[in-house]
């Protein structure tokens, strides 16, 4: 179980009773791309319209620095800061670096590093490549953002 909860972090993906429940709203959850907002009929369209506006919390993927492993359920505090602004809801070590690259240039980013086989990666599938002469996989997470994993604490450059 351990194992299969490392590859859905590492993947970004969230778990119900974790990360969300039925009280989260999709803004929240970062899964608006779910809801068919463009349906005229959708239930609880106007809701979720003002929820985006100022939802009371969001759901984002913190990367450390060094070897340390936030555990679940720690508070996440800002640099010098007593308040704390968020909790850690699902954790775990990984030997991947991690990369993120969203926008209108992420699909050419992740173009000029793995080629145009970037371009064809259906939506959650990952590919194996090599960077830099570092084995790595690339997972496409929507049409312009991607997650790039360096096995080892190498740089790249």
């Amino acid at each position: 179980m351990l194992a299969l909860d490392r590859a859905r972090i590492e993947a970004g993906l969230l778990s119900p009773g974790c990360e969300f429940n039925d009280s989260t709203s999709p803004y929240q959850a970062g899964i608006i791309w779910a809801v068919a907002m463009k349906k005229s009929d959708l239930i609880g369209k106007t809701a979720l319209e003002k929820i985006k506006l100022h939802p009371p919390k969001v759901t984002v993927g913190l990367i450390l620095e060094g070897n340390e492993v936030a555990a679940s359920g720690m508070c996440v505090y800002p640099v010098g800061d007593r308040w704390h602004v968020g909790v850690i809801t699902s954790a775990t070590f990984s030997p991947y670096q991690l990369w993120e690259f969203a926008g209108v240039d992420g699909l050419q980013f992740a173009k000029t590093l793995v080629g145009n086989a970037a371009g064809k990666l259906a939506l959650f599938r990952s590919l194996e490549a090599t960077v830099a002469n570092h084995p790595c996989s690339l997972l496409r997470l929507c049409e312009h953002n991607f997650r790039l994993g360096v096995q080892g604490n190498r740089p790249l450059a």
